[in-house]
């Protein structure tokens, strides 16, 4: 037996435990889950923790990271072998969920919203509060049920991250044991945003009636605590689509708030896509749009398309990866100030600027399509996505003058910012994704883009998206971008216009009924696409 001892501000708390045992796992089956995007896979290399003791020696990964940076370990190669200590009093090597609770200071989460117009449900009282559980992000809603006016908002980043930036990765910890506390850091976050919306001046956590919370379907398992065995391999069948009042046990507000969660179409074609078919324009009075055919994507972790034309809907969704968050790209970070989001090339020369001005410390994924984008036009890049281009010519940001390729790696001038030919590898995987997704949907309904009279683009990336990158790197497909409106948080306003209108919520369940999935696992046409997809 050894003892793992954590020092956090709250003070020192010592754990008994047998090793060997990996960190990663040690803390996380101890209520300290670690910041890890790759679910503590040894790809990110994000999980830096200060520690001491009784250690494995470090790994060519841990050496080449970390530099044998005196007591820094990364938590998913280190192993403790015996007594160990471990401090969180540093910011920079604190528990996830504190850790993610601090990047959210400036953070660039989209909680703003378009939504048709709508009316309300007469003669409801009191508040409500609408919730979107990313994969990536959580967006809050708290509104006045009588006006139908919003009166707060909150966001923060998801704490599930900690067991994996994607939805395949929190499964997989769901599923060896760590359903409990995926339930619970999600819950709490809830209940915090709520909590603070509810405790704004003249606003009484008392007066709120009801709840709706949406997200993609492996989302609302996790939330409940259900087990996900069915979501985790063929033929990917969800034995609980919701569409029903289920208070999940460890959100902690009061049990007379009632608690709905929409329903979902599918395994992977979730509630946040009911959400955003009804903000969208997709689903209008319980119906299917019969105009010009009209498309929605939401850009992110997981990619959700659908297509309303001629009266009938076909929607799939598509892993893309994290790459369109930051996540597993050398220098990625969240759309937090310092993040590079725009570049472009003009006038012979790649410009590049930041949120908020600040001096580049990295690059959000809005930043990494333009990027591409840019190299692309520059020439410094071919159709493949290779960039071992020498280039001859000056290139400059501010003034400034920098040769750009080297040893096959893109540097930003005047940062210590760069793109890897590994980084272009990942998001080419991403948006071939995406891409493949949305023909084979307008394929399935004897379509070309062409036919699509708007696009509409959902979720936080897609509203900062630029749709010129996003169709010069083939993210989504030619002729496209000139028809592309963004709807902000598409999921979060269609929860708010279910929360409103009774009508809504209760047509909203036969939304499953109507939409046609289609199964891109089993597709020959996706799997054809997605190889095409590849080439810029």
């Amino acid at each position: 037996m050894a003892t793992l001892s954590l020092i956090s501000p709250d003070g020192v708390r010592d754990i008994d435990f047998t090793p060997p045992e990996r960190l990663y796992d040690l803390l996380a089956r101890n209520g300290t889950p670690i910041h890890a995007p790759c679910g503590g896979h040894g790809i990110c290399r994000q999980c830096v923790i200060t520690v001491t003791g009784a250690l494995s020696e470090p790994d060519s990964a841990e050496r080449e990271r970390l530099a044998c940076a005196a007591n820094l370990r990364l938590a998913c190669h280190a192993v403790a072998i015996g007594n160990v200590t471990v401090s969180f009093l540093n910011r920079d090597s604190c528990p996830a969920s504190d850790a993610a609770r601090s990047m959210t200071e400036g953070a660039r989460i989209q909680v703003d919203g378009e939504s048709p117009p709508f009316a309300i449900t007469p003669g409801m009282t009191g508040l409500g509060a609408a919730v979107d559980i990313g994969t990536t992000t959580i967006a809050a809603y708290l509104y006045d049920l009588a006006s139908g006016e919003r009166v707060a908002a909150g966001s923060a980043l998801n704490p599930q991250a900690t067991f994996g930036a994607d939805v395949i990765s929190r499964i997989g910890a769901s599923l060896s044991g760590h359903g409990r506390e995926l339930a619970r850091i999600v819950c709490g976050e809830i209940s915090r945003l709520v909590r603070n919306m509810a405790n704004a001046p003249g606003i009484q956590i008392g007066a709120l009636q009801r709840i709706i919370i949406v997200g993609n379907t492996a989302m609302l398992y996790l939330l409940c605590e259900l087990d996900t065995k069915p979501l985790s391999a063929m033929p990917f069948r969800a034995d609980a689509l919701f569409g029903e009042y289920r208070f999940p046990e460890h959100l902690d507000l009061p049990r007379s708030i009632s608690v709905y969660l929409p329903r979902c179409m599918s395994a992977y074609v979730g509630a946040d896509i009911t959400a955003s078919l009804l903000a969208g324009g997709l689903i209008v009075n319980g119906r299917v749009h019969d105009g010009a055919p009209r498309m929605l994507v939401d850009i992110g972790t997981n990619g959700e398309i659908a297509l309303a034309a001629g009266g009938s809907l076909v929607c799939c969704a598509t892993a893309a990866g994290p790459a369109f968050e930051g996540a597993g790209i050398s220098c990625g970070m969240l759309a937090v100030p310092g993040a590079i989001d725009k570049a472009d090339f003009s006038d012979g020369t790649i410009q590049y600027s930041t949120i908020g001005g600040a001096p580049a410390t990295g690059l959000c994924g809005t930043g990494l399509v333009d990027t591409a984008a840019a190299l692309l036009d520059a020439g410094l890049m071919d159709e493949s996505g290779f960039m071992g281009v020498e280039c001859p010519t000056s290139f400059g940001a501010a003034g400034q003058s920098h040769a750009l390729i080297k040893e096959g790696d893109f540097t930003f001038p005047g940062a210590d910012v760069a793109v890897s030919q590994r980084d272009m590898r990942q998001l080419q995987l991403a948006k071939a994704a995406i891409c493949a997704g949305m023909i084979t949907l307008l394929a399935e309904s004897g379509l070309t883009a062409a036919d699509v009279g708007t696009l509409v683009i959902a979720g936080g990336f897609g509203s900062h998206i630029r749709a010129s990158s996003a169709e010069r790197i083939g993210l989504i497909p030619k002729g496209l971008a000139a028809k592309a409106i963004s709807i902000g948080n598409g999921a979060g306003v269609g929860a708010g216009m279910m929360l409103l209108n009774d009508d809504i919520r209760r047509q909203s369940e036969s939304i499953d009924k109507v939409a046609r999935v289609v199964d891109l696992s089993t597709n020959a046409l996706f799997m054809n696409s997605y190889v095409n997809c590849m080439m810029f």
